[in-house]
């Protein structure tokens, strides 16, 4: 990740939303640097699918003697394979990523990553070896690169980038508001959704796709400052907005030590021991209440001690009653239409109730009778 040339380009929303819940991964996260082992990818991917990720964005494809994208396609996630280039490496890194292509569930490969950054023209050869390995891999896997927001956003200074783009099934996009000097973690996704838009304005849009995004937990650089509440704050604003999108990814699951400054260290959503540095299940968007398909204020102002000894009532007996069935009920309602329960609600329930009464209730049974039984806790 390198810093980004400030842009905020002004546009309409883009009205988005993720079907695919990806992450940015680095196996390197240990406190000490080069540390990853096979068995430490395993858990590493353990926890990340824990947290609700189905896809994973890497940088590298192989480290020692170790296949990183066969170790990842084989853990039931879609895989987002990263070449260096043009790192001394490249060309190992690109094999094992054409044989993780060929022998296991590869969804993308990227060839390098901000490698176009402040560069005035594309090399022929970036775009050869795009070109070569589209037709050394299956036609499932999407072949093409990931560069900044400044770079597509001012891609007419870049000579050979219509080659690129043409050459690419995919291009991935790292927008990074952090980098935006006076941005702060509650305006962050306003710059992700005006840039966002500008691109898709752009005649490759149909092959965009965001590679990176985030907002670290410590730092500082022009006024822009990490912290825990801005991680948080940030990452729930992105997750709503991103949630329709095909394809994304967050940056990053883990903390990452041994990178120099500050706020790269800290882009993590866990700290590089795999702690939990947010909330990934906030309040609102907890699971669905226990009780199905009643409205809030249906069941409402029963006594304290509750409702006890209630048969097992089938639930057909309980329609899906409206918002306003049990309020503001009238006071002169004959009594022999709603029974006066005992103050301790309804106990002492006939064991001997005859097995005969019909499974289904009529219709036309008024709230207030049967209906108003509630199936035992």
């Amino acid at each position: 990740m390198k810093l980004f040339v400030p842009l905020f380009a002004s546009s309409a929303m883009l009205a988005a939303q993720v079907s695919a819940n990806g992450v940015c991964y680095d196996p390197d996260h240990s406190a000490i640097s080069g540390g990853m082992t096979a068995a430490s990818v395993i858990e590493d991917i353990k926890m990340i699918k824990s947290h609700g990720f189905t896809s994973v964005r890497t940088y590298i494809s192989k480290f020692g003697d170790t296949n990183l994208g066969l170790l990842l396609s084989n853990c039931n996630l879609t895989v987002a394979l990263g070449v260096p280039y043009p790192h001394d490496d490249y060309e190992e890194q690109l094999d094992a990523a054409i044989t993780a292509a060929n022998n296991g569930d590869v969804s993308y490969i990227f060839l390098g990553n901000e490698n176009l950054a402040s560069a005035t023209s594309v090399p022929e050869e970036m775009i050869s070896i795009i070109e070569q390995t589209k037709l050394l891999v299956p036609d499932t896997v999407k072949v093409g690169t990931v560069q900044r927001n400044t770079e597509f956003l001012q891609n007419s200074a870049i000579s050979g980038w219509s080659d690129l783009v043409c050459a690419s099934d995919v291009l991935g996009v790292n927008i990074h508001p952090y980098f935006l000097p006076e941005t702060i973690a509650q305006n962050a996704i306003d710059v992700v959704k005006n840039q966002w838009a500008a691109m898709e304005d752009e005649d490759f849009s149909d092959k965009l796709m965001i590679t990176e995004v985030g907002w670290p937990s410590s730092g500082t650089l022009s006024n822009c400052v990490g912290s825990l509440a801005g991680l948080q704050t940030f990452y729930d604003d992105y997750m709503s907005w991103s949630s329709s999108m095909d394809e994304s990814f967050y940056f990053q699951m883990f903390d990452t030590p041994y990178k120099t400054s500050l706020y790269e260290k800290s882009f993590g959503l866990l700290t590089s021991d795999a702690l939990s540095k947010i909330n990934f299940n906030p309040a609102s968007q907890s699971g669905p209440n226990i009780i199905p398909n009643f409205p809030s204020n249906v069941i409402s102002n029963f006594p304290s001690n509750g409702i006890s000894n209630v048969p097992n009532i089938p639930s057909t007996i309980i329609p899906n009653f409206p918002s306003n069935v049990i309020s503001n009920v009238p006071s002169n309602i004959p009594s022999n239409i709603i029974p006066n329960f005992p103050s301790n609600g309804i106990s002492n329930v006939p064991s001997n109730i005859p097995s005969n009464i019909p499974s289904k209730v009529a219709s036309n049974v008024l709230p207030g009778t049967v209906n108003t039984f509630v199936p035992t806790y």
